[in-house]
């Protein structure tokens, strides 16, 4: 027995006793054999408090002592395991990689889940067979933590490809992403099933909720029992819900299956099939992305893996085309809208008077307030393009929250990092009495914009009716009220003369407001990008 073994037994015996001393002793700088000795030591006798001792040395580049610090985390981190190792496989050179991806996939949890989908996306530098070793761990991990969080960065491994349709992943790596979100797939069905085998039933109610708990070989014998019982009107019905379920879980070819399933019940079912063909090309805009959980990432990192598998399968999808309402002012709403994809305006009617409000897009909730106080909406919110949108009605609130009581509290809190329509109203008001509006008379060009400064269709004229810093009103001719709705909230520039002998220049702004005010004949409001220089304003005035 060597003199080393013998003063680590010794010190081992002594335990706890030994711990200041050790700690002390372990620095980042220490020499890798007397490290790895001493971490050998802090696994055996220290405890989940000692785990911060190790953080700093992750960035060492000697595989002995990467060994001990993983070694030694996973002997006394305790419940501080998975954040430890979440944090150590972004730093560690890549050799060290899928090691600590097995530990994070015996782990599972969230912080799990971001840290080897961060590892995936990243473009990890150096030899082709250590980087191939990675990402099989990685997808390999994600595949037996199970979490449908797990779904984008394994659907984008799918997905990619670079310049010339090469990909910087192999087309193995792609079939065992592939392969992990299988195992994914089989893992949400296998928490949604009923804890004891049940015989098929076909007088059950059959719900949306029913068709997301069941086996898929349960609920294909509850259509075949409806078929026999001649009740085809519900057979169609159940197999519609189960289209969606399947589209829901990017198992698209399941979701074909039963759509072609519904034409051979009833050829005539024409109306199911087209709302088929719909719920598959909608689940396919969102999930073969990876936009959707990307976009709400800081949505479902609030909620437990049960808690986000029954909203994900609770929040229905609608398009909406350009200048659709999806709120109406006045009315009491009763779903939550979760804006996936496109641009929307707010707009406040008074009377015939229509505002701007402001512009809401890609990741942000409407109708919260409304929703949650049970009030009237105080504005309404109108597609500026086409808009793809996730709603939760209230039917489907109360069923989430009947089964997960923290669910609503939680949703309410995200939700309240947006500004509330009746407080947007509110701001907005006062914000409009801020600058005094001069009387004048003149001409202005108007010509709309993209976001991009582009310029769109053709320019038109129109007669000032006041102007101030902050923005100007002018008379436009109009073929419909119908058709200028369409400006409001629009990016417009403007294209003023004060008066002889001076320059004309162009101003940015946003159409803020559409009033009618007589036949083709409307008024416009615009609001700039930025506050007009006084000193160009007192001209303007002054001339005109």
């Amino acid at each position: 027995m060597t003199e080393r073994v013998r003063v680590m037994g010794v010190l081992q015996n002594i335990g706890p006793g030994t711990l200041a001393e050790l700690t002390e002793r372990m620095t980042p700088d220490s020499a890798w054999f007397y490290l790895r000795n001493l971490l050998k030591l802090l696994g055996e006798i220290g405890g989940e408090e000692h785990i911060d001792i190790l953080e700093p040395l992750v960035t060492r580049r000697e595989e002995q002592v990467l060994d001990a610090v993983i070694s030694c985390a996973k002997q006394i981190g305790g419940e501080r395991r998975p954040r430890f190792f979440s944090k150590a496989i972004r730093t560690v050179p890549n050799r060290m990689k899928p090691r600590l991806a097995g530990l994070l996939g015996q782990l599972g949890g969230d912080e799990a889940v971001y840290a080897l989908s961060a590892v995936l996306k990243s473009r990890l530098q150096g030899a082709p067979e250590e980087k191939n070793q990675v990402i099989e761990a990685v997808c390999a991990a994600m595949g037996e933590i199970g979490s449908m969080k797990a779904l984008p960065a394994l659907q984008k491994v799918v997905d990619q490809t670079g310049l010339l349709g090469r990909s910087r992943y192999t087309s193995e790596q792609k079939k065992r992403a592939e392969a992990a979100i299988l195992q994914i797939r089989q893992a949400m069905s296998k928490v949604r099933s009923a804890a004891q085998e049940k015989e098929p039933d076909t007088r059950v109610k059959v719900t949306r909720e029913y068709i997301a708990a069941e086996d898929f070989s349960t609920l294909e014998a509850i259509v075949n029992g409806l078929i026999c019982g001649n009740k085809k009107s519900s057979a169609l019905k159940v197999l519609l819900l189960m289209v969606e379920r399947a589209a829901r879980e990017k198992d698209f070819n399941r979701a074909e299956r039963y759509k072609a399933r519904i034409s051979d019940v009833d050829e005539l079912a024409l109306g199911e099939v087209v709302r088929a063909e719909e719920i598959i090309d909608q689940e396919k805009h969102f999930v073969d992305s990876g936009e959707y959980m990307e976009t709400w990432q800081e949505l479902y990192a609030l909620l437990t893996e049960e808690e986000a598998s029954s909203f994900y399968h609770h929040v229905k999808n609608e398009a909406v085309a350009v200048d659709g309402e999806i709120i109406s002012q006045g009315e009491v709403i009763n779903r939550l809208y979760f804006i996936n994809s496109g641009r929307a305006k707010i707009i406040y009617r008074d009377g015939p008077k229509e505002a701007f409000i402001k512009e809401m897009g890609k990741g942000e909730v409407a109708g919260y307030d409304a929703f949650f106080q049970t009030s009237v909406c105080t504005a309404s919110l109108v597609a500026l393009s086409g808009v793809n949108l996730g709603y939760l009605d209230r039917e489907s609130l109360a069923l989430i929250g009947d089964k997960h009581p923290d669910f609503v509290r939680k949703l309410q809190t995200f939700c309240g990092r947006f500004n509330n329509l009746t407080e947007t109203v509110q701001a907005k008001g006062l914000e409009r009495r801020r600058y005094r509006r001069f009387k004048v008379e003149g001409r202005v060009i108007l010509q709309l914009m993209t976001d991009q400064g582009t310029t769109v269709g053709k320019s038109f004229a129109g007669t000032i009716l006041d102007i101030s810093e902050g923005g100007l009103s002018a008379v436009v001719k109009s073929s419909g009220y119908a058709m200028a709705r369409l400006l409001l909230g629009r990016s417009i520039c403007s294209l003023l003369k004060p008066g002889e002998g001076e320059e004309r220049f162009s101003i940015q702004g946003r159409v803020s407001s559409v009033n009618e005010r007589g036949e083709n004949t409307i008024s416009i409001h615009v609001a700039f990008a930025r506050p007009m220089a006084v000193n160009r304003l007192e001209t303007f005035v002054t001339y005109v």
